[in-house]
């Protein structure tokens, strides 16, 4: 015999998800703070999750660990007072190296800047003929072209993507790059 749980929802089962801002992104051995959200107004307490799917769940908000480089993601909904949940909202949390480029740089080190990008970023000591490819986290090549002093994403929405930089030919640097 299997066990069935069955939820049953109502007018006023909180349907929006709770509002998040993802990703959350930390550099190594930072100290991290608890995830955060915000509820829509439906519900009257937030339930946290390490799985998008599943019944365990905590009241209290996670803190990430930066012990290591990976990327992590927390799913959070809200509740209302007969415990009806709303959809889940995901937060990525990515913990990345330590940023070296920027200060151990030479004459001969491509430096991406900013990161995370607004609109647009730029390469530093890239030298003619190099190309830059950006692809989203499923692969699908976003951006693909030759390296100028302004590279354009404002045409792209908001997430982490992974940068590549090729020299004749070869993959000489990548990355992950921001877009707020």
């Amino acid at each position: 015999m299997v066990d069935l749980v069955v939820k049953v929802y109502n007018q006023t089962n909180p349907s929006v998800a709770p509002a998040v801002t993802t990703p959350v992104v930390y550099t190594k051995d930072d100290v991290a703070t608890a995830l955060t959200a915000t509820m829509t107004g439906t519900g009257s307490s937030l339930k946290w999750f390490t799985s998008v799917a599943g019944d365990g769940n905590s009241a209290t908000a996670p803190t990430p660990s930066t012990a290591a480089i990976d990327t992590i993601s927390y799913w959070v909904s809200e509740a209302n007072a007969n415990g009806c949940e709303s959809l889940r909202a995901k937060i990525e949390v990515i913990v990345e190296d330590k940023v070296t480029g920027l200060f151990n740089a030479n004459e001969n080190s491509l430096v991406i800047y900013p990161n995370p990008v607004k609109n647009n970023f730029s390469v530093t000591n890239y030298k003619e003929g190099d190309v830059v490819i950006v692809r989203d986290m499923m692969g699908k090549t976003q951006v693909s072209q030759a390296i100028t002093p302004s590279i354009e994403m404002s045409n792209l929405n908001n997430g982490v993507f992974i940068y590549e930089v090729i020299r004749d030919g070869e993959t000489i640097q990548q990355g992950k790059i921001i877009k707020n």
